[in-house]
């Protein structure tokens, strides 16, 4: 993703895609070897209240890293400034290489898998009665299927993938949107500039955040009516990235009020997380139970309110204290930079390891202790898988990408 062209790398950034992409590979384990299935293994009481009913669900509950992750592809893509047409189309053509390529490089790892190890997605879910798993490699992975699902952004060789079309689907929508909002501000000025001799408390205006809500409110009708009407599914998540524009161009706090009230920032960063993690829905049931009510159907839990945790917790997290430093800490910074690897080859994984593991340990000891072993090995596979692929085929898409770019520019120089 983007690095800002106006201010500093954002670190925490960084360390929160990095548990994003973790919580979203935990998630689809426990769909796979729990959640999901129909007739649930047996896992102790005490584990299904870990998975189901406890603050540590939201470690295996991917809606609000979804969010987040596309709020932060927002937020990057509007620090993106775009001035002419040229920028536009480019900056579009390098988002698109931004993501073919990596799915180029990882399908045909995937068709590579499929005709050595194989898959054992079929035995694994008639085990877990999971129909979910079931849909995964029925058909051929083959090296020309690798590069059409490459080229269509699609998903049929790796799972997982097919959030990828909204992702970048979204931010070329914010890059056109960066592109008039700027041709808009040089007609009418730098509206940006704070004026007088005084610091300001926030830094900016509020005139523009109010367009871009306007244009975030016209999104989201949008985004319902294609989910509800025209079955677009995923929508959603473009609310979250024009959310993340929102985000972008809220006014700041000035240094003085960041210091004075860290702790604040730092109290309603981890409030966002604590609504999401069983808080919200706690205390609407601790109410109504109270009131011997039943909780209304329009506040029940929603993809609404996971948005609106989302942004609550990023909008004050980058101003916060320790939950800042801990992300931006250098073992994170290190670690971070495998996130995007870690979401590209957690799938096939789970389906080429983690299966296979599971068949060979069936009624050899409990499913616990089955279900904590497989999950433990897991994670150290995908962390490692993610790591080696990084360094080798992550950086090869990187350097073919480059080069791409490098060839457009020197046809199409933008100034």
């Amino acid at each position: 993703m983007e690095q800002h062209t106006d201010r500093r790398r954002e670190y925490c950034l960084d360390g929160i895609k990095f548990i994003a992409c973790m919580i979203i590979f935990w998630t689809h384990f426990v769909g796979a070897f729990y959640s999901l299935c129909a007739v649930n293994p047996g896992l102790s009481p005490r584990m299904e209240r870990l998975l189901t009913g406890s603050p540590l669900k939201i470690l295996t509950d991917s809606a609000m890293m979804l969010m987040i992750f596309m709020m932060i592809s927002g937020y990057l893509a509007a620090g993106k400034r775009i001035r002419t047409f040229r920028e536009l189309w480019q900056s579009a053509v390098f988002r698109y290489l931004r993501f073919a390529v990596p799915f180029l490089l990882v399908n045909l790892l995937v068709s590579a898998l499929w005709y050595s190890v194989g898959f054992r997605t079929q035995e694994a879910a008639e085990l877990l009665h999971n129909d979910w798993v079931r849909g995964f490699y029925v058909i051929p992975v083959t090296p020309a299927l690798a590069v059409r699902e490459a080229v269509t952004l699609g998903s049929l060789a790796n799972g997982p993938l097919w959030m990828m079309r909204h992702l970048a689907g979204a931010t070329c929508a914010v890059y056109v949107y960066t592109y008039l909002r700027e041709r808009i501000s040089s007609v009418r000025g730098n509206t940006d500039r704070p004026e007088g001799g005084k610091s300001p408390a926030f830094r900016g205006t509020w005139a523009l955040p109010a367009a871009d809500l306007a244009v975030l409110a016209a999104v989201s009708a949008f985004c319902s009516f294609a989910e509800k009407h025209l079955l677009w599914n995923g929508m959603y998540l473009v609310q979250a990235c024009f959310l993340g524009v929102f985000l972008r161009h809220l006014p700041e706090p000035s240094e003085a009020l960041r210091e004075r009230f860290r702790a604040g920032f730092t109290a309603l960063a981890v409030l966002g997380i604590a609504l999401e993690a069983q808080g919200y829905v706690t205390i609407l049931k601790l109410v109504f139970q109270a009131a011997g009510a039943e909780v209304p159907a329009w506040l029940r839990w929603n993809a609404w309110y996971c948005m609106g945790f989302s942004f609550l917790f990023l909008w004050a997290v980058r101003y916060s204290g320790w939950p800042k430093r801990l992300l931006e800490t250098k073992a994170m910074r290190r670690i971070s930079v495998i996130s995007f690897s870690v979401f590209l080859v957690h799938w096939p994984v789970t389906a080429a390891f983690s299966f296979r593991l599971l068949l060979r340990m069936v009624n050899t000891m409990s499913y616990n202790r089955v279900f904590v072993f497989i999950l433990a090995v897991t994670t150290l596979a995908v962390c490692v898988a993610g790591w080696l692929y990084e360094m080798s085929c992550g950086r090869l898409a990187d350097r073919v990408s480059q080069a791409l770019q490098k060839m457009v520019r020197r046809r199409w120089p933008v100034s």
